[in-house]
């Protein structure tokens, strides 16, 4: 029958129309996944790192990306997390607050913020699809377009209007001379 989807049972493994799915396998790279997000500690967004692989492992729906290209994906996760670091390092060398959901101290708005107003989302999202990229999985890619979608539409709006309640004037000439993304 085509079109038809094919899943049974067999010692611990779960076949999807003939490809093997091992869940003690997915359990002990989840425990490390979880490991390392405590370890650099890791914030709520990036849950959607490991839901994404889980996702990949789970529901290979179609793949759109296909080796060597995969490969370009390690180099976006590499971008975003540089990204992410330049930025973090940059708002503790200003000592403000690197933490979501802390107010800032200070407005920020040279070197890497010179060009985005959002650098560290811009880093996760980035860092998100470059797993999709290398994965390379169609269900991979709903993960960093849900990160866009609840970042640009909940909280940086709410960030933004804490922002310029904090730093009024100052704020609004950055957010007019500064990209939300880039």
């Amino acid at each position: 029958m085509t079109g038809s989807f094919d899943c049974y049972m067999i010692r611990e493994e779960v076949h999807f129309s003939s490809k093997a799915f091992n869940f003690d396998r997915l359990i002990v790279e989840m425990r490390q996944v979880y490991i390392l997000m405590k370890l650099i500690k890791l914030s709520s967004f990036n849950l959607l790192i490991p839901l994404s692989i889980v996702a990949h492992f789970i529901y290979p729906i179609q793949y759109i990306v296909y080796a060597p290209l995969r490969y370009v994906g390690v180099g976006v996760i590499l971008l975003g997390l540089i990204i992410n670091s330049r930025a973090a390092n940059q708002l503790r060398k200003m000592q403000t607050s690197v933490e979501f959901d802390k107010a800032a101290s200070r407005l920020v708005t040279d070197g890497i913020f010179r060009f985005s107003r959002n650098p560290m989302y811009l880093g996760g999202i980035l860092v998100l699809f470059g797993i999709a990229i290398f994965l390379g999985s169609g269900i991979t890619f709903f993960f960093p377009v849900l990160l866009f979608l609840i970042l640009d539409n909940i909280y940086i709006p709410i960030e933004e209007s804490r922002l310029e309640e904090i730093f009024g004037t100052a704020y609004l000439a950055y957010q007019q001379a500064t990209r939300r993304w880039i």
